[in-house]
């Protein structure tokens, strides 16, 4: 998720899911992020990310959600 330094505007949020590394994962969505604020012209304030591994032994599954509230 990132987050504008303008309040007044809203944030992206960005989700990634592939046949990689955690890290990999977490390098792709951080430059989504980047290159959403920068087409919109955005200042970017801070981005949050937070991701998993998952091992595939005979069914897997990943969710991915974000909480939203307003002031």
């Amino acid at each position: 998720m990132a987050l504008p330094k303008d309040e007044e505007l809203c944030g992206l949020i960005m989700e990634y899911e592939g046949v990689c590394s955690k890290r990999e994962a977490e390098n792709i969505v951080v430059e989504m992020a980047k290159e959403g604020f920068e087409v919109r012209g955005w200042e970017i304030d801070r981005i949050i990310s937070i991701s998993s591994e998952h091992t595939v032994e005979r069914v897997g599954c990943a969710f991915a959600g974000a909480i939203l509230w307003y002031r």
